[in-house]
């Protein structure tokens, strides 16, 4: 929503550190479940196997679940990168996207099927990571298209010396520019917030 509302306004510098934000959210919250899932799976898949019959096999569902857990920061990006995408009215594009991942998932199973079980599990990683590179590139360029600004990387030596520059004696921030072709990731997010504040009031 913070997006979309963004980008209704013209607001190309909100839209971009809400969208930066959302993916450094994603990455740490999702990498995180996805460590303690890949830690403690033996111990996941105990109320799954209690049972004597399930309980010799408990290893093996530890393995899956191992392999799995790889799964939960790429799925995470591209649910991120489809609401990029959605946000700039690009739904369909999006869905075509979300299609082609599907149908390339389905041609690697069919390959994987011919060789062994876990060939099929690790398809499905390596599908995901085509299909999270394919999202985010995809939303990167039509977010770089109709901004000008870029929503994946790092804090480009750039960025940094252009928020230094507008920071005055003081350490408040100095208005910015609305053509402006970068976004203030250099800053801390409650700088961030603060310039939005700004800019909100000073427009009213």
């Amino acid at each position: 929503p913070i997006v979309s509302a963004a980008m209704g306004q013209d607001d190309a510098d909100r839209a971009a550190v809400a969208c930066r934000y959302s993916l450094r959210l994603t990455v740490i919250a999702m990498v995180a479940i996805a460590v303690l899932l890949f830690v403690f799976a033996d111990w996941a898949m105990i109320p799954f196997t209690m049972s004597d019959s399930m309980a010799a096999i408990r290893h093996e569902f530890a393995h899956v679940l191992r392999i799995y857990a790889i799964l939960i920061p790429l799925v995470g990006l591209i649910d991120v990168a489809a609401s990029v995408l959605e946000s700039m009215r690009l739904a369909q594009l999006s869905m075509v996207s979300s299609f082609l991942r599907n149908v390339f998932i389905l041609a690697l199973m069919a390959v994987a099927c011919t060789m062994s079980l876990d060939a099929i599990f690790w398809s499905l990683v390596v599908a995901e990571i085509v299909g999270a590179a394919m999202m985010l590139g995809l939303a990167e360029h039509e977010f770089r298209k109709h901004t000008g600004l870029g929503i994946i990387g790092f804090v480009w030596r750039k960025d940094a010396a252009e928020g230094s520059q507008r920071r005055g004696t003081s350490g408040a921030l100095l208005p910015r520019r609305h053509d402006s072709t970068h976004c203030d990731t250099a800053l801390p997010m409650d700088l961030q917030c603060r310039r939005m504040r700004e800019t909100a009031e000073s427009t009213r």
